[in-house]
């Protein structure tokens, strides 16, 4: 089964169908009904000329981009990764007016300090540690969790549109290493290929190991198209990391105003 990035989700059968409206008009009815930062968004794809099978133009920018936006979370004796989100891209708005800052992460990185409702993070983008606080969480359905913090950080926009198989991928996150004095590679960038789907799950080859977890895999476009979860270690498998799409955001703890069908 192959899936069209066609915002309308038209299938094949629909295309070839006659219509009497203007296809100029079905877009601007599908863009009327977003936020208005998601319509910026979506031209900001449409005019890129960027190719999402290619790594980004000037890649040392794109990378620096991304670091500051991805977070190194502390949790008692653990540490996991995290990244800040730009909520308004989801027709979502401000949640906690003291702590305008969003961050998505995974609710393994956060459990054990549920009970007091506070972690510590760290981030290119500003110097020491700040404190952050569990706003909500999903370890049932999901393994999702939103953390909050006055301390700015630049913000990534998740992606609306399912990626296709074969499509450029970087993940960024924290994994441990013996070679640090913290024993963390902080803001760590590997690049590979989304390779499959399982559901809202994206499948990926860029490596990723434990205290990624939480942390973000973009596309070259630098669109969250995934949240950092699993590693699929079993003895038969090799390289496969998988990511929890934008919509399981949407299905657990984040509000959208948006009908995302993948």
């Amino acid at each position: 089964m192959t899936y069209s990035t066609d915002p309308f989700g038209a299938s094949s059968q629909h295309i070839a169908e006659p219509s009497t409206t203007p296809a100029s008009k079905n877009w601007l009815r599908w863009l009327w009904g977003l936020p208005v930062v998601a319509v910026l968004a979506v031209a900001a794809v449409l005019f890129s000329g960027q190719s999402l099978y290619e790594q980004p133009r000037d890649l040392g920018a794109f990378v620096d981009k991304i670091r500051s936006a991805t977070v190194t979370i502390f949790c008692g004796n653990t540490s996991g990764s995290g990244w800040a989100i730009e909520l308004a891209t989801l027709g979502g708005g401000e949640i906690d007016p003291a702590n305008p800052f969003e961050i998505v992460t995974n609710h393994h990185v956060i459990e054990d300090c549920i009970s007091s409702g506070v972690v510590e993070i760290s981030s290119p983008s500003f110097a020491g540690v700040a404190t952050a606080y569990i706003h909500d969480y999903d370890g049932v359905t999901s393994d999702i969790a939103l953390l909050v913090t006055e301390q700015f950080l630049p913000t990534l926009r998740p992606s609306f549109d399912r990626p296709e198989i074969g499509q450029w991928s970087m993940a960024v996150g924290s994994p441990g290493s013996w070679n640090t004095s913290d024993g963390l590679l902080k803001g760590n960038v590997t690049f590979g290929r989304v390779t499959n789907f399982a559901e809202s799950l994206v499948a990926t080859d860029a490596a990723v190991n434990y205290g990624n977890s939480g942390g973000p895999l973009v596309n070259s476009l630098g669109e969250v198209i995934g949240t950092n979860t699993w590693i699929d270690s079993g003895g038969y498998t090799d390289n496969i990391t998988y990511a929890q799409g934008t919509p399981v955001l949407c299905r657990t703890i984040l509000n959208c105003n948006l009908d995302l069908d993948w």
